[in-house]
């Protein structure tokens, strides 16, 4: 597949990072694509688990303060 980009600023921008990184265009790019889908696979992961924690049914429906009130020997207080 080819691209063509046909952006002065892209253009700049692209070869000052690369020089930058003593890398060339496409490698730079290549990797930075890498990382952005990295990126957005990790977002949606914890969307994925925010949805299946948030799907589970309540065990407890006291107040977290009640939960919590046990003391060091895990008594009640």
């Amino acid at each position: 597949m080819s691209i063509t980009i046909e952006d002065p600023d892209f253009e700049t921008l692209l070869a000052e990072v690369a020089a930058s990184a003593g890398r060339n265009g496409t490698d730079l790019l290549v990797d930075l694509l890498r990382r952005e889908r990295e990126r957005l696979d990790a977002i949606e992961s914890g969307r994925l688990l925010h949805r299946q924690w948030t799907a589970l049914p309540m065990v407890d429906d006291r107040p977290i303060d009640a939960i919590l009130a046990y003391d060091e020997q895990g008594l009640p207080c």
